[in-house]
Protein backbone atom coordinates (compact mmCIF):
# COMPACT_ATOMS: atom_id res chain seq x y z
CA UNK A 1 0.00 0.00 0.00
CA UNK A 2 2.79 2.36 0.76
CA UNK A 3 4.48 1.58 -2.52
CA UNK A 4 1.12 2.30 -4.12
CA UNK A 5 1.35 5.84 -2.50
CA UNK A 6 4.66 6.28 -3.72
CA UNK A 7 4.01 5.63 -6.61
CA UNK A 8 0.71 7.60 -7.37
CA UNK A 9 2.64 10.56 -5.65
CA UNK A 10 5.30 10.49 -8.50
CA UNK A 11 2.87 10.12 -10.88
CA UNK A 12 0.78 13.18 -9.91
CA UNK A 13 4.42 15.34 -9.71
CA UNK A 14 5.36 14.67 -13.41
CA UNK A 15 1.47 15.23 -14.11
CA UNK A 16 0.88 18.57 -12.12
CA UNK A 17 4.60 19.56 -14.17
CA UNK A 18 3.55 18.80 -17.27
CA UNK A 19 0.06 20.43 -17.18
CA UNK A 20 2.08 23.63 -16.16
CA UNK A 21 4.60 23.65 -18.68
CA UNK A 22 1.88 23.00 -21.53
CA UNK A 23 0.15 25.93 -20.24
CA UNK A 24 3.14 27.86 -20.13
CA UNK A 25 4.15 27.32 -23.51
CA UNK A 26 0.47 27.41 -25.00
CA UNK A 27 0.44 31.29 -23.16
CA UNK A 28 3.74 32.25 -24.32
CA UNK A 29 3.25 30.92 -28.41
CA UNK A 30 -0.27 32.62 -28.57
CA UNK A 31 1.35 35.94 -26.95
CA UNK A 32 4.77 35.83 -29.89
CA UNK A 33 2.30 34.61 -32.59
CA UNK A 34 -0.28 37.54 -31.52
CA UNK A 35 2.26 40.13 -31.87
CA UNK A 36 2.94 39.36 -35.51
CA UNK A 37 0.73 42.11 -37.00
CA UNK A 38 2.36 41.96 -40.51
CA UNK A 39 2.35 38.52 -41.07
CA UNK A 40 -1.22 36.83 -42.48
CA UNK A 41 -3.27 34.21 -40.80
CA UNK A 42 -1.60 30.68 -41.98
CA UNK A 43 1.78 32.38 -41.54
CA UNK A 44 0.89 33.79 -38.07
CA UNK A 45 -0.51 29.78 -37.48
CA UNK A 46 3.18 28.32 -38.90
CA UNK A 47 4.95 30.34 -37.02
CA UNK A 48 3.16 29.50 -33.64
CA UNK A 49 3.82 25.83 -34.85
CA UNK A 50 7.30 26.57 -34.89
CA UNK A 51 7.73 28.24 -31.47
CA UNK A 52 5.81 25.41 -29.71
CA UNK A 53 8.70 23.13 -31.34
CA UNK A 54 11.04 25.25 -29.97
CA UNK A 55 9.36 26.11 -26.63
CA UNK A 56 8.24 22.04 -25.60
CA UNK A 57 11.83 20.53 -26.75
CA UNK A 58 13.35 18.21 -24.39
CA UNK A 59 10.98 19.87 -21.34
CA UNK A 60 8.11 17.13 -20.77
CA UNK A 61 8.95 14.12 -18.69
CA UNK A 62 6.96 10.39 -19.89
CA UNK A 63 4.50 12.10 -22.74
CA UNK A 64 3.66 9.33 -25.37
CA UNK A 65 2.06 12.43 -27.73
CA UNK A 66 0.92 15.71 -28.13
CA UNK A 67 -2.11 17.14 -29.45
CA UNK A 68 -2.03 20.56 -30.80
CA UNK A 69 -5.04 23.14 -31.77
CA UNK A 70 -3.48 26.51 -33.02
CA UNK A 71 -6.71 28.95 -33.89
CA UNK A 72 -5.58 32.27 -35.72
CA UNK A 73 -8.36 34.77 -36.23
CA UNK A 74 -7.58 38.74 -37.12
CA UNK A 75 -8.21 39.95 -33.59
CA UNK A 76 -7.02 36.25 -31.98
CA UNK A 77 -4.67 33.07 -31.53
CA UNK A 78 -5.64 30.67 -29.51
CA UNK A 79 -3.16 27.41 -28.53
CA UNK A 80 -4.67 24.59 -27.27
CA UNK A 81 -2.19 21.62 -26.03
CA UNK A 82 -3.01 18.15 -24.91
CA UNK A 83 -0.64 15.35 -23.93
CA UNK A 84 -0.99 12.02 -22.52
CA UNK A 85 1.29 10.29 -20.08
CA UNK A 86 2.83 7.63 -20.91
CA UNK A 87 1.86 5.03 -17.88
CA UNK A 88 4.27 2.22 -19.29
CA UNK A 89 7.21 4.30 -17.63
CA UNK A 90 5.46 3.50 -14.54
CA UNK A 91 5.61 0.03 -15.07
CA UNK A 92 1.60 -0.07 -15.87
Amino acid sequence: MVFAGILFTIYLGFYLYNATVLKQVAYVSALRGSGQKQMTEAEIKEYVDGQLDILIKDKLFFVSKIKRDIYVSKTKVKVTLEATLNMSSFGF
